[in-house]
């Protein structure tokens, strides 16, 4: 079975019968009976319930707000009610990608120039990442400036949960995901 796919669809508001539909045209021998136990187990109080319960919080937000609620970072999200169903994926990448700018021109980019580190972005914004190109006699020194920029972000972003960004060093975009 696709654990990935269980995770993809419950993460968007896919039900029981959704994902096992899903899983049948995948391929995958397993019965309806046996997804609806994923799925309860899936959002129980033993592994995502508190998403559940963050949902709660922005279902109740929306409606006072009459169709929007707000993001990480605090800006409005306006949300119709034909997609409230993955509220939390809108709220959540929304912060998630403004948070990611932020790093990108308030914290990476200003402490590469200022320790003169010869740098070219090469893919600065892709999705959830950032890829930029140093040279090879420079990539300690802004392995250890990227991290640095990571510290200063989550202090600046004073949160109980840490951004965590760890860079790695590539030769190629064929390494760039662990898979």
């Amino acid at each position: 079975m696709s654990d990935a796919q269980v995770v993809h669809n419950s993460s968007y508001g896919a039900g029981p019968y959704k994902i096992w539909s899903t899983l049948q045209l995948q391929g995958v021998d397993i019965s309806f009976k046996e997804v609806e136990a994923i799925h309860a187990d899936y959002w129980g109080p033993n592994l995502y319930g508190g998403v559940k319960r963050f949902q709660a919080l922005l279902d109740r937000e929306w409606r006072e707000n009459k169709g929007w609620v707000l993001d990480a970072l605090g800006c409005a999200i306006p949300v119709s009610e034909r997609l409230k169903k993955d509220i939390i994926n809108r709220s959540v990448q929304s912060g998630g990608h403004k948070i990611l700018v932020l790093f990108l021109t308030k914290f990476l980019r200003p402490a590469l120039i200022e320790a003169g580190i010869e740098f070219h972005w090469y893919i600065p914004d892709l999705h959830d990442e950032t890829i930029y190109e140093v040279r090879q006699d420079q990539a300690d020194q802004a392995l250890s400036i990227h991290r640095a920029a990571v510290d200063s972000l989550n202090e600046w972003l004073g949160g109980v949960t840490k951004i965590k960004m760890e860079p790695k060093l590539i030769q190629h975009l064929g390494e760039r995901k662990d898979d």
